[in-house]
């Protein structure tokens, strides 16, 4: 159950947009791979995901799902931001998965986020 604890911390770190929680949870060699991006180690991870907040505003991650098997937990949820830095603000609404690898030391050293069709409000 640690790793789930350690996952829900992790979104509710990315949901108030907090790099100084965010950085000492992730593995130094961690992997993040998103619709948008696919880098390695801990610096580009937290760079890609300050790339993120720049343009979003808002975020409310709501968990509709859990499930873990040996170190890895998956996450079904909906996701809700308003973007910002662009042309037109919109409020947008996202289900998403989640799904995080722990190493034995309780660092996440793998993140796959997919993304599936998103909502306007």
């Amino acid at each position: 159950m640690r790793w789930t604890d350690t996952a829900k911390r992790f979104l509710g770190a990315l949901a108030s947009q907090k790099m100084m929680l965010i950085q000492p949870m992730l593995h130094d060699k961690v992997k993040l791979t998103t619709w948008s991006c696919d880098v390695s180690g801990k610096h580009e991870a937290m760079l890609s995901l300050q790339n993120f907040f720049d343009f979003v505003d808002n975020i409310k991650i709501q968990i509709i799902n859990t499930a873990y098997h040996n170190k890895y937990v998956c996450m079904e949820c909906e996701m809700s931001y308003t973007t910002t830095n662009v042309k037109k603000i919109q409020d947008i609404v996202s289900p998403m998965v989640f799904i995080l690898e722990f190493d034995d030391w309780n660092k996440i050293k793998l993140i796959r986020l997919y993304r599936m069709k998103e909502g306007v409000k």
